[in-house]
């Protein structure tokens, strides 16, 4: 990996990111169009690619944007993960932030903290920006729709989550995942908590009993319901971890984003500045239908491939016909 020095300027940076794209094209040998088709969320279009950034023509481009999609792109191509973006002045962000830093000062058995919410309202950066802060403390665990209701199969996630790869029977699992929470007094976080169904809120009930950890649940709204109002035996056992969560649920996004959120969005991502709050007003409903913020960052990158060929200042009017044109897109998908 190359050196960077400490007086890189902007432009020295994109000029070294930009080589070494180039370098990885050629060694994959793709011609300039099946490299941007491959890389279009980070690169534009083939034209782009080819005329202004090989080129090094960044006139008229936001060089922040680039910069951000280039220094991701190269993470990528490197062996790292994809740089996630995290706004850490996004509504939700402060809030989730709030609320899991009262969890780490619980000294009672409240020690749950229940996150419900629409896909897309940002659940898993928050979480994911909760790891990367203390990677020695948290875990996380992303639930899968093939756990629904399977002891076995949640435990042996909550296992290899905990960085053990030795696939265990139940009794050994369940013995395997109490021994190493009572040792280490860490947060444990379910992400997308709906796709292991009551056994996993049964299993976090007796993990709150049996060790000092926290938790934090996160799921869509109708999990939460449909397991305080029904009436078997299982329901009600799970039920019980509802006295264990710190109240009040944080339910703030179980509708969808707010339009803080979406006007936050699009102030710290485009140059709208001062119109951001009107555009804002005009797309939330479009965006809360059709997944919340995942949809406001398909818009970004939208804009961003069509005026990185141009000198123009992205303007309302533009993001509004795109988010029409993406949501129009996404309804004819399902």
């Amino acid at each position: 990996m190359e050196k960077i020095t400490e007086t890189e300027t902007p432009l020295q940076e994109l000029d070294r990111l930009v080589g070494r794209c180039e370098k990885h094209q050629k060694a994959l040998g793709l011609s300039d169009n099946a490299f941007s088709i491959k890389y279009k969320d980070f690169v534009g279009s083939a034209k782009t690619w080819r005329s202004r950034l090989c080129t090094r023509d960044f006139s008229g481009l936001r060089l922040e944007r680039i910069l951000g999609k280039l220094r991701a792109m190269v993470s990528l191509i490197d062996g790292g993960a994809n740089v996630e973006q995290v706004f850490d002045d996004l509504p939700v962000f402060r809030q989730f932030v709030g609320r899991y830093n009262k969890l780490q000062s619980a000294r009672t058995d409240r020690r749950v903290m229940v996150f419900l919410g629409e896909t897309g309202i940002g659940k898993s950066v928050c979480a994911r920006a909760a790891l990367r802060a203390d990677p020695a403390n948290t875990a996380y665990v992303r639930c899968q729709p093939t756990w629904k209701d399977n002891q076995l199969a949640i435990l042996n996630g909550i296992l290899k989550a905990l960085g053990k790869d030795e696939y265990l029977r139940k009794s050994r699992a369940f013995a395997a995942v109490l021994e190493y929470l009572k040792s280490n007094p860490i947060t444990v976080i379910f992400d997308e908590a709906h796709d292991g169904g009551v056994a996993l809120l049964k299993l976090a009930k007796s993990f709150v009993d049996e060790t000092n950890c926290k938790f934090v649940v996160m799921a869509y709204p109708t999990l939460w319901k449909r397991m305080l109002l029904a009436s078997s035996d299982a329901h009600a056992e799970a039920r019980q971890l509802f006295g264990r969560t710190q109240k009040p649920i944080f339910d703030t996004y179980a509708n969808g984003t707010t339009l803080e959120n979406v006007e936050a969005y699009l102030r710290r991502s485009t140059s709208l500045n001062g119109c951001s709050k009107d555009v804002a007003r005009q797309i939330l409903e479009i965006v809360r239908h059709n997944g919340n913020l995942r949809l406001v960052a398909d818009i970004i990158d939208a804009a961003d491939s069509l005026y990185m060929e141009s000198q123009d200042d992205l303007d309302g009017p533009t993001v509004i016909d795109i988010a029409r044109q993406l949501a129009s897109v996404e309804r004819g998908a399902k």
